[in-house]
C-alpha cells in the first residue's frame, strides 16, 4: 500500500498447493495490479495495520500481508467463508456466498463508472468476462432503460 499515492498493489495471491498447504503465488496475469483507493480506504487500512502491529507479538509467523489470519499466517479461504457465514448469522442476514459480494459490488459500480475502469478493478482482461459473470441488471436500471426508450418514441394522440 502506498499511502501517499493512495494506491494498493496486488502482487501475490494465496493458493492451496497439493502437499504444501497454503502458498503465495504470483497473480494470475503475472503482472502487478495497482488500484487507486480512496483516502477513506487508506485511513481504514492504515488503522487496521496499526491494530495488527499491536497483535504481532502473538503471531507465529510474520509476513508482509495486509490480511493474514489471526496468528500472522496466510489466510485460508475456508476460514474466510466460515467467518463470513458467522457474520451473516450474527447480523440476521440471509445466507449468501462470499462471491456474491463481488457481483453486488461490480453491479453497483457498473452504473457509476465506465467498463474499462470496472475491468481494471475486477482484475479481468476481458470486459465480456466482467459483464457476463459479475454485472447484472437491476430493477432501477431496467426502469431507467424503459423510460429512455419511451423518450425516443414520439407519442401522438394516445
Amino acid at each position: 500500500m502506498n499511502v501517499e499515492a493512495g494506491t494498493l498493489a496486488i502482487e501475490r495471491q494465496v493458493q492451496r498447493a497439493k502437499g504444501k498447504g497454503l502458498v503465495l503465488k504470483e497473480v494470475k496475469q503475472k503482472t502487478v495490479r495497482t488500484l487507486k483507493i480512496s483516502q477513506t480506504t487508506v485511513q481504514i487500512l492504515h488503522t487496521y495495520k496499526r491494530h495488527q502491529a499491536l497483535n504481532k507479538a502473538k503471531w507465529v509467523e510474520v509476513n508482509d500481508l495486509i490480511f493474514p489470519n489471526t496468528v500472522g499466517k496466510l489466510g485460508d479461504e475456508k476460514s474466510d467463508r466460515l467467518a463470513f457465514k458467522n457474520l451473516l448469522k450474527a447480523a440476521g442476514v440471509p445466507d449468501y456466498r462470499l462471491s456474491q459480494l463481488r457481483k453486488t459490488a461490480f453491479t453497483a459500480m457498473a452504473g457509476q463508472t465506465d467498463l474499462k475502469t470496472l475491468m481494471e478493478f475486477s482484475g479481468h482482461t476481458q470486459v465480456s468476462t466482467v459483464i457476463g459473470n459479475y454485472v447484472f441488471a437491476t430493477t432501477e436500471s431496467m426502469k431507467s432503460a424503459i423510460e429512455e426508450m419511451d423518450k425516443l418514441r414520439p407519442i401522438s394522440n394516445l
